[in-house]
């Protein structure tokens, strides 16, 4: 990809996004950052120029959860697993699962990532998760993070 001189670029200056005032640069006109003609390189001169770019779109902040918090919800009345470090409200999802939602809650309120890897499920049963999503492990409680 390359800029056109007619395209703006938002940088932000400050290291709070909230409180921070955008800045445009107008490709068309002379500036005292000497950008190449592809993103990354324009990338490379802000980050050396100590700027930030802003993104072109919020990500949503995800909520994020501890193991504890995790661990309180392993019954049929509110059920959540992990997997890859994601957080998956499965409680109604338990009557619609094809083998039966014991397979489910013998790992309820912990990491299944492995036993839902070794199963070997479907494009669409992986799909059919995010609808089921809540949120991230904490970084903290993530394996290897101890």
């Amino acid at each position: 990809m390359s800029f056109n001189s007619s395209d703006l670029l938002l940088v932000n200056t400050a290291a709070n996004y909230e409180d921070s005032s955008l800045k445009h640069l107008d490709f068309s006109k002379p500036s005292s950052l000497k950008f190449g003609n592809s993103v990354l390189s324009c990338v490379k001169s802000c980050t050396s120029s100590k700027l930030e770019l802003s993104p072109l779109f919020e990500m949503p902040v995800q909520k994020q959860y501890s193991r504890k918090e995790v661990s309180n919800h392993c019954d049929s009345s509110s059920c959540w697993i992990v997997l890859d470090n994601k957080i998956y409200d499965v409680t109604e999802f338990l009557s619609k699962h094809p083998g039966g939602p014991d397979i489910i809650l013998e790992n309820a309120g912990r990491d299944a990532t492995v036993p839902f890897k070794d199963k070997g499920h479907s494009v669409e049963a992986i799909r059919l998760l995010d609808q089921y999503y809540i949120g991230d492990l904490t970084v903290s409680d993530r394996p290897g993070r101890h």
